[in-house]
């Protein structure tokens, strides 16, 4: 009888226990639908819209990267659903732990493929805006070859024809598209490095009659959006061929003083030894290799004693030194102006010190300077320093003033990579920004800087 009695409350024991459990994951299973579901469908339905303006600003306005939203949704769900698991005591702490990185490493390709298909789209959308825009030949024929339904036949990569396109211009495009090439090459790196890779072979032999070896530098300064990322490539395109001027080896000095603190130094002393070896095979003298350790030791000053480098700096740009030294000055100054010692591409090394940089801009700008001293105020690290310190009020009228002389000087380079920046300009001060274009209208004898000068009105009025 006992044992009978015994195996009833047993019974009865493990079945309450059952029950329980049961209705204590009902409960829970309820307290998570009300908590979740409901409220988040309501915060849904009321923010759905806000939502969607939001992906479009990040797409189509601030250009930001679409792959962190969609990471953020995919692993934010990928939580959710694993520490619901252990809630409802599913799974434990340790296995949810391993089923949120199964999922996340399952999820890298679809994140991989979503990045891949945003450039295509973004480069689908940057063709058919500019290049189909007011040109009736290119719409009539792509109208043709969908009239003729050849669309779903033709594999086409948009990322590899793009860059098929900007390549055949670089091989034989008129000077001024390929010197543009050369300043969007940061821009052309973030979209894709391999085919990136092919354009900088190109134009680092580019030449002209008239502007030399001008591309070849710019194509050695945008290596300093690579520094960390590609420093075997950098390394293997330092070297000194035919006919490259004295100012694209200043460059190349520059990349390697950026390069020390991710790059072994005896590498970079090798690069130096080799690049004055090729220098001499090239025709240049005794006097550049001097010239070069001089630049040298003044780069490595910056970081032993940046006072005195300021000093010997300002005493550059006001009295009459030697050329290629008051180009590498003028070049250079931007690392004085917050003690940033790798800041070749940041721009805010010069907006930190914003009367430091006033004074030396000024000081380079002088009419006596020759136009090699005056361009470099005018290439992109320096214009997005004047742009970000057009916002201060306290500087905006000396800054106007430096845009002004840039804009008017009697070099034709520096007029043109002046007005490259004129959007940003734009968004910053408008009324100034049209002042520049219609000045530019009534007075630019360069036709091509006056026909865009004159597309931009077009497009802003």
């Amino acid at each position: 009888m006992s044992i009978i009695k015994n195996y009833l409350v047993n019974t009865l024991s493990s079945l309450r226990n059952k029950i329980k459990y049961f209705f204590s994951f009902i409960y829970k299973g309820t307290k998570f639908i009300k908590l979740f579901f409901i409220k988040t469908l309501k915060t849904i339905k009321i923010h759905f819209k806000n939502f969607i303006q939001t992906i479009q600003i990040v797409l189509f306005k601030k250009r930001e990267s679409i792959e962190v939203i969609f990471g953020f949704i995919l692993y934010a769900t990928i939580l959710l659903f694993g520490f619901l698991l252990y809630l409802l005591n599913v799974i434990d702490i340790f296995k949810t732990v391993l089923l949120f990185i199964s999922l996340l490493l399952a999820s890298i390709p679809l994140l991989v493929y979503l990045i891949k298909k945003r450039e295509q789209t973004l480069l689908i959308c940057l063709t058919s805006k500019y290049l189909m825009e007011k040109d009736e030949s290119r719409l009539d024929d792509l109208l043709g070859v969908l009239i003729a339904g050849k669309l779903e036949r033709m594999k086409l990569d948009p990322v590899d024809e793009f860059f098929k396109g900007i390549e055949s211009f670089c091989e034989s495009g008129d000077i001024e598209i390929r010197r543009r090439i050369s300043e969007a090459l940061p821009a052309l790196y973030k979209i894709n490095m391999t085919n990136s890779k092919e354009i900088v072979s190109v134009l680092r032999n580019d030449w002209d009659e008239k502007w030399k070896a001008d591309n070849r530098r710019r194509t050695i300064e945008s290596f300093s959006y690579l520094i960390n990322v590609e420093n075997n490539f950098i390394l293997d395109n330092l070297r000194v061929i035919e006919r490259d001027e004295f100012i694209t080896i200043i460059a190349m000095l520059e990349i390697l003083y950026s390069l020390e603190g991710s790059t072994h130094r005896k590498t970079i002393i090798k690069k130096i030894g080799d690049i004055q070896n090729n220098m001499l095979k090239s025709g240049f003298t005794q006097y550049h290799i001097d010239l070069l350790n001089d630049i040298w030791n003044r780069l490595k000053l910056i970081k032993e004693n940046l006072e005195l480098t300021i000093k010997e700096f300002l005493s550059i740009s006001k009295n009459g030194y030697d050329l290629n030294l008051q180009v590498f000055a003028a070049r250079n100054f931007r690392l004085l102006c917050n003690g940033y010692p790798n800041c070749f591409k940041k721009s805010h090394c010069l907006s930190a010190s914003p009367e430091r940089t006033i004074e030396f801009m000024n000081n380079f700008l002088s009419k006596e300077k020759h136009k090699y001293v005056r361009r470099p105020i005018a290439n992109e690290r320096s214009l997005e320093c004047l742009v970000m310190l057009l916002k201060n009020r306290k500087h905006r009228n000396s800054i106007r003033k430096i845009i002004w002389k840039l804009i008017s000087d009697n070099d034709d380079i520096i007029r043109i990579t002046t007005f490259d920046k004129i959007d940003n300009i734009l968004d910053v001060d408008k009324d100034y920004g049209l002042k520049i274009i219609k000045h530019l209208i009534e007075n630019e004898v360069n036709t091509v800087l006056l026909n865009r000068a004159k597309r931009v009105l077009v497009r802003v009025s």
